[in-house]
């Protein structure tokens, strides 16, 4: 199809990819949003940290393949109270596809994030994309509650589950999945700490600006099928 040979010649970005500041940290990739007319990569805050500032004090990061290409500067971010980051796209080669990685299943080695969704029950099943952890899935442990990360201060309106991170998955999106679709996803926020125990998500509502539109699955611009 046209759309698919699309993709094969321009550079595309998944949430779950690995994400590279110019001296060398790395992070994920969270997913894509747009507001007015620019567009944006979202990941985690924390990531620009003590990294080389641009004279405007933007951080640059590169898609981490070999060799790695330039995705854009984070033109804004916040890593105390809230933590995120919006990476300005400013490669025109990129094709923002509202997709998230899943290379370890061989059936399914796209998600398509379709819409968001508020997590708002205890025991809920959600999914992470982590860079180094990829797809993980656990439950949901609390709700709305305060996080405190050494280092960072206390989080507020966060959620915590039992699913085990690692370094550097760090602004890797969270989900859940359609009921019985396992190719489509609700987007519900996004990776920002975790370990061997637990690891504590962003809500969307923590992260965007009411202007702020993720961009989401659309069966007309890809050659998919289209989800029920």
């Amino acid at each position: 199809s046209s759309a698919l040979k699309t993709r094969d010649i321009e550079k595309v970005i998944f949430g779950g990819d690995i994400l590279i500041s110019e001296d060398g940290d790395q992070c994920t990739a969270g997913f894509w949003v747009r507001q007015d007319n620019f567009t944006y990569l979202v990941t985690a805050g924390h990531c620009a940290l003590n990294n080389t500032h641009t004279p405007d004090g933007n951080v640059r990061f590169y898609h981490d393949t070999n060799p790695p290409y330039f995705v854009g500067e984070m033109t804004y971010y916040k890593y105390q109270e809230v933590d995120y980051g919006f990476i300005l796209v400013d490669n025109p080669e990129i094709l923002v596809i509202p997709n998230i990685k899943n290379v370890r299943n061989d059936t399914c080695r796209e998600l398509f994030i379709i819409g968001t969704v508020d997590i708002d029950t205890i025991n809920s099943h959600i999914c992470i994309a982590g860079a180094f952890s990829y797809v993980s899935c656990g439950k949901v442990i609390a709700i709305n509650t305060v996080v405190g990360i050494r280092g960072f201060g206390n989080f507020e309106g966060v959620i915590v589950t039992d699913i085990v991170s690692d370094i550097g998955d760090s602004g890797g999106p969270a989900f859940q999945f359609k009921d019985r679709f396992p190719r489509f996803v609700y987007l519900a926020g996004m990776l920002i700490a975790g370990d061997n125990n637990y690891s504590t998500i962003e809500p969307l509502n923590k992260i965007l600006d009411d202007d702020m539109i993720p961009v989401r699955y659309n069966p007309i611009l890809f050659d998919f099928d289209t989800p029920p």
